[in-house]
């Protein structure tokens, strides 16, 4: 954690073991809450540890004094006002981390890559098919559902603002793409703006989003 009092190391983690990835399970998220007050470690790769070196943990912004932690969890993300945790098991069983409850377990959505609106409403993330090919779902913090959009074959989601969100399309990789091993899908030249509100896909003339501002709102 950096300050204006300089670096302070809040732990150290065990070493990264050797083995392969799976894009789908593995994920390093570390964010500070959308309201200043924790940073959250929820990760796949270090592992062993406990406590204060656990691989999932949460801890205060004003000290950097551990709060919670946990393992065998993965794809984090901040939500909620004020912020809560939320990440999933290998299973697809989604859990959230309160600072005055502790963890509590919610729906089964086997999320990946799950992002939070700026006013911490919504968790939009892509969910793969059983056929393979991926699509956008919504979690709605406060009703604790979920709704997906259609048609299928949309990945890379972003928020907007608190009602638009911004995704890609894919479809099933061919032997023409020579995708290799684990090469499932790959990206169309198309991109698609979803207003949640009135759940309507509509074409974007946006080719990609890295981000938006404020997170807050």
């Amino acid at each position: 954690m950096k300050s204006a009092a300089g670096d302070h190391v809040l732990t150290t983690l065990p070493r990264v073991p050797a083995r392969g990835g799976n894009p789908d399970e593995d994920d390093y998220f570390l964010s500070f809450s959308t309201d200043g007050q924790y940073i959250g470690l929820v990760q796949t790769f270090q592992t062993g540890g406990s406590e204060s070196t656990a691989a999932d943990q949460v801890r205060r912004a004003s000290d950097g004094s551990l709060a919670y932690s946990t393992s065998d969890v993965t794809m984090g993300v901040w939500a909620s006002q004020p912020s809560r945790l939320f990440y999933r098991d290998s299973l697809g069983a989604i859990k959230r981390w309160d600072p005055s409850t502790g963890q509590s377990d919610l729906l089964a959505i086997h999320w990946i890559r799950p992002k939070s609106s700026p006013d911490g409403r919504w968790i939009a993330y892509y969910f793969r098919s059983s056929s393979g090919i991926g699509g956008i779902g919504f979690y709605s913090v406060q009703g604790n559902s979920i709704s997906n959009t259609s048609p299928p074959g949309r990945t890379g989601v972003r928020f907007l603002n608190n009602n638009l969100v911004w995704y890609q399309g894919e479809r099933p990789c061919t032997d023409a793409d020579h995708c290799g091993l684990g090469g499932a899908n790959v990206l169309t030249d198309q991109t698609f703006i979803y207003d949640i509100g009135g759940a309507a896909e509509s074409p974007s003339r946006l080719t990609s989003v890295l981000d938006a501002w404020p997170h807050v709102g």
